[in-house]
């Protein structure tokens, strides 16, 4: 497992966290393998774990129609 690690909610969508999603997943990881660390207290944690799923699924489907 690897872990994507943002210490304020709005981090999730940045360039950043794109990036080393790209990275890890160009590198052989599947996205399952790679995990969300929030070192923040929040009250809907979920919708944050949706949007960083939803940007997993765009590099991934970007990364696989570059590749063909």
């Amino acid at each position: 497992m690897n872990y994507i690690t943002i210490n304020k909610p709005i981090e999730v969508k940045s360039q950043r966290v794109k990036n080393e999603v790209e990275k890890l997943y160009r590198s052989g990881l599947k996205m399952s393998e790679i995990k969300l660390q929030m070192t923040f207290i929040c009250d809907n944690p979920d919708a944050i774990c949706k949007d960083f799923q939803v940007i997993k699924n765009h590099i991934a489907f970007k990364v696989r129609e570059l590749n063909n």
